[in-house]
């Protein structure tokens, strides 16, 4: 498994925990905005440091 595809398996696997979850939608919505943007600065944190 490279990088990339571990930090896609991390995301996509919060987001069902987060959809699978108690909280109410308005907490799900933030919750699933918040994995994307860390999972979106890993990874061009993880390219930037690559090149």
């Amino acid at each position: 498994m490279t990088v990339t595809e571990a930090i896609e398996l991390f995301q996509h696997e919060m987001i069902n925990e987060i959809y699978n979850s108690s909280a109410d939608d308005l907490s799900k919505d933030s919750l699933v905005e918040a994995v994307k943007e860390v999972a979106a600065t890993v990874m061009s944190t993880y390219k930037a440091e690559k090149s």
